[in-house]
């Protein structure tokens, strides 16, 4: 459920700098893609031991 809410919120970004030609070398797009992959594969972690 956190990756989708995470996935729509970014994709809204991309999809806002897309539709004022924000970002012609997409370049912003890269690196929310990035940080999108970045938070799952944390949160696939295993959590610290006790």
């Amino acid at each position: 459920m956190r990756a989708c809410r995470l996935m729509a919120v970014k994709s809204t970004l991309a999809a806002r700098v897309d539709s004022i030609c924000g970002d012609p070398s997409g370049k912003t797009g890269r690196s929310l893609k990035d940080e999108i992959h970045t938070k799952i594969e944390k949160w696939q972690e295993p959590p610290p031991a006790k």
